[in-house]
Order: structure tokens, then C-alpha cells, then sequence
């Protein structure tokens, strides 16, 4: 009887293990953001999170996969240009007419394919 109730047990819990898979997407923007390339590579338009450097010049705003080793900072790598760069709060460093960010920064937005627009929250 003992040997019955110890197979029982032990297959409930061998079942309950089996769980519903919990690797499914959710849609929830608490997930690592994507890096440039991937954003780049990816079906659009993509709401998501994407992580980088923020270099504003007279030739407009991007997030940039580097910062090149120019002074003041330039792209390197991989970039997306910004729709709405006046939404953005974070903080910059500025020389010579140019802003950045240092270190990288995560922003949210919906990606078309050509620029972020970033979300005004």
C-alpha cells in the first residue's frame, strides 16, 4: 500500500512539473531590449524596447549601436534615426554643438522601418 501511495505522489509531482511553457511572449516590455541590429532585422513596424547611444547634431537624432572614438562622439556601428528626439529625459553630454549619452540608454518606441518614434511616457 505504502509502495502505491509513494508511485502516486511521485507522479503527481513529475505532472504538476510539466507545466504550461512559460518561455511564451507576453507582450511584456519588462524584457530585455533589442540591440540596434536586431531592431534593424526585425519584421516591422515593431513596438519594443532598444538599447543604445543618443547622438544629436545638426544632421538629426540617433541611437547608435557605439559611440565612435571622435571627440565629440559620433555613430558607430548601427543607427536609427529619432522621429521625436524633444520627448527625450535623459541626460547629455554636450560639446561643439553635439549631445550624447553615456552610458547606453533604453528607449521605447515603435520602430517602421525607417525611425523610432518614441513613446511620450
Amino acid at each position: 500500500m505504502r509502495a502505491r501511495l509513494a508511485v502516486m505522489v511521485l507522479f503527481v509531482l513529475v505532472a504538476s512539473a510539466c507545466g504550461s511553457d512559460s518561455d511564451t511572449d507576453t507582450g511584456d516590455s519588462s524584457l530585455a531590449p533589442m540591440e540596434i541590429s536586431e531592431l534593424l532585422e526585425a519584421d516591422v513596424p515593431i513596438t519594443t524596447s532598444v538599447i543604445g547611444y543618443v547622438v544629436i547634431s545638426d544632421t538629426g537624432a540617433r541611437l547608435c549601436e557605439a559611440l565612435a572614438e571622435s571627440f565629440p562622439p559620433q555613430c558607430g556601428g548601427s543607427a536609427v534615426d529619432i522621429a521625436n528626439p524633444d520627448v527625450l529625459t535623459v541626460a547629455f553630454e554636450e560639446e561643439q554643438g553635439v549631445q550624447w549619452t553615456d552610458p547606453r540608454v533604453q528607449l521605447d518606441g515603435t520602430y517602421d522601418g525607417s525611425e523610432l518614434t518614441l513613446d511620450n511616457s
